[in-house]
């Protein structure tokens, strides 16, 4: 019944080409990755609590094994020979919370993520950043900052490793 549901997840194998602007390494290299499709992990008979609010999206608490799950799914990226494990973070607090692990491909999208660290995660909690985010509460260079949903991934391959270690992408 969904009012048990603890966990859902929907994979699968995708076929991703990286254009500009990556190097000459990885331009037009096709890759596959596990995808995550879909994620969900929670405790539908807890409550939120002033520690542990609600976050954008959530309709019960999670519970607290994020970095566990995509560990076990980033095995399985690694024995079924894939570049990586992709995700796309539909709001900014899963993309924070993933980024010990994941780096977005598009270096713009994981400097803006850093920036947004930087300025208001040492000020405000998590969750009042991404309610801000979603409320159009930020400003990006006197704009309102619209979130992007955009590949994050965990790299396995040695190039893409490099590309994420390189000067460029930093």
């Amino acid at each position: 019944k969904p009012e048990y549901l603890l966990g859902e997840v929907v994979v699968k194998r995708r076929h991703l080409t990286v254009y500009p602007p990556f190097p000459a390494l990885i331009f037009g290299r096709n890759f596959d990755f596990v995808a995550v499709e879909w994620l969900s992990m929670q405790n539908p008979q807890a409550n939120f609590t002033p520690d542990k609010p609600r976050l954008p999206g959530q309709k019960y608490p999670g519970l607290g094994m994020g970095e566990m799950v995509m560990e076990i799914l980033a095995i399985m990226a690694g024995r079924l020979r894939t570049a990586g494990l992709l995700n796309v973070p539909e709001h900014f607090h899963n993309a924070q919370m993933y980024s010990s692990q994941f780096r977005f491909i598009d270096p713009v999208y994981e400097a803006k993520r850093l920036a947004i660290s930087r300025d208001l995660l040492n000020l405000y909690s998590l969750s009042k950043v991404s309610w801000a985010i979603e409320l159009d509460c930020v400003s990006e260079n006197d704009s309102v900052f619209q979130w992007k949903a955009s590949e994050q991934i965990i790299p396995l391959d040695r190039d893409l490793k490099d590309y994420f270690k390189s000067p460029d992408y930093r």
